[in-house]
């Protein structure tokens, strides 16, 4: 077996920490790869190079390199950017339960920024693999609309979390309030992208957090607010 139970708690066997371990490396250098240099121009040789390890134990763990891609995908853009930042507001919530909404704003976007930030080869990744594979791989174009869905479904979460605490108005729908901020993330991140020398990420993110602090507060023209 696998496991052995001591003192109450499952322990794992070495050799399957130690297959765990390589799996988590061989994902880490596989997205950044990809990243780099794109999907197709990736071998498998580099990748188990990178994750200093055999090309059997990739294919060993994912079963080549489309799915390893497919693995990239699901534990990276499905899993843990969502995870990250739903984490980070819950627990900003629970510890601050009487911050004031300048207060919360500052957190929010200094926030989303960092962990954006420290998710940028995600990102970057994301981008690269869509242009490049999302027509020619329905497995991939699946989990891609996936991690979109999921991404919007957490930052709908947190707008609702927001306005159940009278941080952010409440005549907002929260669903479509999150499909503009992400549509409006993801254009200036194309910006960016395609001409980072004319727009730097620090940019980017300053006029997000503008346009996002506009939408979640102000009341549009014209409406019930403004002319009660």
């Amino acid at each position: 077996m696998g496991e052995s139970m001591i003192g109450g708690k499952i322990r794992r066997h070495p050799r399957e920490a130690e297959g765990e371990k390589t799996r988590q490396e061989i994902l880490r250098v596989g997205l950044e790869l990809f990243a780099r240099q794109g999907y197709s121009d990736t071998t498998i040789t580099q990748i188990a190079e990178g994750a200093r390890t055999y090309r059997s134990s990739v294919d060993w763990h994912f079963g080549g390199k489309e799915g390893l891609l497919l693995a990239v995908v699901e534990y990276y853009l499905e899993k843990k950017l969502g995870e990250d930042i739903q984490q980070g507001w819950e627990l900003y919530s629970a510890e601050h339960p009487q911050a004031g909404a300048k207060e919360i704003m500052e957190f929010f976007f200094r926030g989303i920024g960092q962990t954006l930030e420290g998710h940028l080869p995600i990102l970057t990744a994301l981008f690269s693999l869509s242009f490049e594979q999302i027509h020619k791989n329905p497995s991939l174009a699946e989990k891609i609309r996936n991690f979109w869905t999921n991404l919007t479904l957490t930052l709908a979460e947190v707008i609702r979390l927001g306005q159940d605490k009278k941080w952010f108005r409440a005549t907002l729908d929260p669903d479509w309030t999150a499909k503009s901020i992400l549509a409006l993330s993801q254009g200036l991140f194309m910006q960016w992208y395609m001409e980072p020398e004319k727009l730097t990420a620090e940019e980017a993110l300053r006029h997000i957090t503008l346009a996002t602090m506009r939408l979640l507060h102000q009341e549009p023209p014209g409406s019930s607010a403004e002319n009660p």
